[in-house]
């Protein structure tokens, strides 16, 4: 009879054990989570300066006009090249085409719209609803659009 309550205590003791190993396991897989989600954030707002950059240089060098797109949103990175991604590949200001770190996977890209005078969006997303400075950018589809401008460099925001 000793037996057979040791051996209900072992299997106690090895349930709790498996149960505080998987809690464990599943923290840890959300942390991982939300670091890799907060870096492809940092890349988003690094990819943006770049691209603000390169439209500064570009529109120092055509009497402090950007690049048109007729006014209308495109995608920095889709296939044909739209004219202002050919501006600025081609011109020298970008060596290639910053692209969204998820890409397809994650319905976000780069947007820019201009009309080719002195102002122009980028349109970009962040995963991290709670991103201090993204707090100020719409929500929509649980996901964060933000704005950038030659007034507001991401870097500012």
């Amino acid at each position: 009879m000793a037996g057979f309550f040791t051996h209900k205590a072992t299997f106690l003791k090895g349930f709790i054990l498996g149960v505080i190993v998987l809690a464990m396991v599943g923290i840890g897989l959300h942390i991982l989570s939300i670091v890799e989600m907060k870096g492809r954030d940092v890349r988003r707002k690094e990819d943006i300066l770049t691209i603000q950059r390169a439209l500064y240089d570009y529109s120092r060098h055509h009497k402090g006009k950007f690049p048109s797109s007729n006014n209308e949103w495109v995608i920095f990175s889709a296939t044909p090249a739209p004219k202002v991604t050919k501006a600025l590949l081609t011109g020298a200001y970008l060596i290639s085409m910053p692209k969204d770190p998820v890409g397809n996977a994650f319905p976000c890209n780069y947007y820019y719209k201009s009309e080719g005078k002195l102002n122009y969006t980028i349109r970009f997303c962040q995963e991290d609803l709670q991103d201090g400075p993204a707090r100020k950018c719409p929500i929509s589809e649980n996901k964060r659009y933000c704005h950038a401008t030659p007034e507001n460099l991401i870097s500012d925001q």
